[in-house]
């Protein structure tokens, strides 16, 4: 028997069968649109009519999803200027990228690529901030100390292939833990965390353990500062607990004049590599935000410059000079192999890996 396909006859809200493409001399062409019985639904409403009604949310529902994702709001740039030094920073290292800085010492806010700043790009590991709020409250870890067991598979990379808590996690990102954890949290949780956070575009779709990396999620540099913003406050929608130890999971450098608090990103995606860190310092007089993104068509060899290219900047705006300068030059140093899971917290760097390996 040959299947008649369905349709609807959206002008009149009926169903009609299409008759097969096939023609005899008597009959009439084009064959008319043949009226079925209504049929009714549980609720006495026609099952056509529900089904127009969800093809019409859907429709609505991509709309508003786009226009959230290529908008981002231009409250977030107001106040930023273009510095001269910045320009010929990037220049100098012939660099492709965008840098904005928020100093709330002396209420400025300065900017180099104005445009490329509202640009959204994959967050890569810079969401590990936020992922580490949305695991603590859904419930995919209970804190620091929780033991996570390695799965035994080999990822290239020795700070990965063994057991983790969340400390070695984060400071070597360890992207398969993280994996794990939106697993474990589900869709709908992290939707809601993102919304919640008003973390970038709040997309998500694709491979749940992919979105951050490399799939639809996307944030840009001013967004990012003003989400370091709230997160520095402890104003996020999150307990102010989680906050402040995602903070102390941040850490990279403290010294009787200042701390360094951030992360680095990856986003090993052809065909270009984007690299982030974002983060801020803490003076005496007040903290210093930062957001850099930039190419990385080296990739590897290009790991280095997202820090000494922030390092610079906060040197040529004043941030490291005079009373507020370190006494030791911001250089990260590698920790030492850790066994248990209490770890000191000290200087952490992201580990030398395949553009794979650390996103």
């Amino acid at each position: 028997m040959q299947h008649i396909p369905k349709a609807f006859d959206i002008s009149a809200f009926r169903v009609c069968q299409f008759r097969p493409l096939t023609r005899r001399d008597d009959a009439a062409w084009p064959p008319p649109c043949k009226a079925e019985p209504r049929r009714r639904g549980q609720n006495g409403v026609g099952t056509e009519h529900r089904n127009i009604k969800h093809f019409g949310y859907i429709v609505v529902k991509l709309v508003l999803m786009a226009l959230v994702s290529l908008a981002v709001p231009a409250t977030w740039a107001q106040g930023y200027r273009a510095h001269a030094e910045l320009e010929k920073l990037f220049i100098h290292h012939n660099i492709t990228g965008t840098l904005a800085i928020k100093d709330e010492r002396r209420k400025e806010a300065w900017v180099y690529d104005m445009e490329r700043a509202k640009q959204r790009f994959s967050p890569a590991s810079t969401f590990k901030i936020a992922h580490t709020l949305f695991a603590l409250e859904g419930g995919a870890i209970k804190d620091e100390f929780h033991f996570i067991t390695w799965d035994g598979i080999s990822r290239g990379n020795t700070d990965w292939d063994k057991h983790q808590n969340l400390r070695t996690a984060f400071r070597d990102s360890v992207v398969w833990v993280y994996q794990d954890f939106a697993k474990s949290l589900g869709a709908s949780k992290e939707q809601r965390f993102l919304n919640r956070a008003e973390y970038g575009n709040q997309t998500l779709t694709g491979p749940l353990d992919q979105f951050w990396l490399n799939g639809s999620l996307a944030i840009s540099a001013f967004e990012q500062v003003a989400f370091l913003q709230k997160l520095y406050k402890n104003a996020l929608p999150f307990p102010e607990a989680h906050q402040r130890l995602v903070k102390d999971l941040m850490l990279i450098k403290a010294d009787n004049q200042l701390i360094l608090r951030g992360k680095t990103g990856w986003a090993a995606k052809e065909p270009t590599h984007i690299g982030w860190f974002v983060g801020w310092l803490e003076t005496r007089d007040g903290p210093v935000f930062f957001a850099l993104n930039m190419d990385m068509p080296n990739k590897k060899e290009d790991l280095p410059k997202r820090k000494q290219l922030v390092e610079e900047a906060l040197v040529l705006l004043q941030a490291l000079e005079g009373d507020n300068k370190p006494t030791k030059p911001l250089v990260v140093a590698p920790l030492p192999p850790v066994e248990t899971q209490t770890l000191p917290i000290t200087n952490a760097t992201e580990p030398a890996a395949t553009p794979q390996a650390v996103p």
